[in-house]
């Protein structure tokens, strides 16, 4: 049983609508986020939105939703925590 409960919290979805809202699911926590990018922690990876004008409209972690509006330019996964250079982060 515990194996089931495990492989149902690694699937996700993201549905994108017109390159202009992203809803997400199965979210733990939104690591960071400013109106060019989210970082959002799911189950044993990350997802980074990478666009403009981002905003999110909904943030609900009991049940694992995020919304965000604004224009997506780009969706990537990464294991873990991201590292950021000083550089990137300086230079943001």
């Amino acid at each position: 049983m515990e194996d089931i409960e495990k492989n149902v919290l690694k699937k996700h979805t993201v549905t994108v609508k017109y390159q202009e809202s992203v809803t997400l699911s199965a979210v733990k926590n939104v690591i960071s986020f400013d109106e060019k990018e989210i970082t959002a922690q799911l189950a044993d990876e990350n997802v980074t939105l990478e666009g403009e004008k981002f905003n999110i409209e909904k943030l609900d972690t009991d049940n694992g939703e995020l919304i965000v509006t604004g224009v997506l330019k780009q969706l990537r996964y990464s294991k873990g925590k991201e590292k950021r250079s000083f550089l990137k982060k300086v230079f943001k």
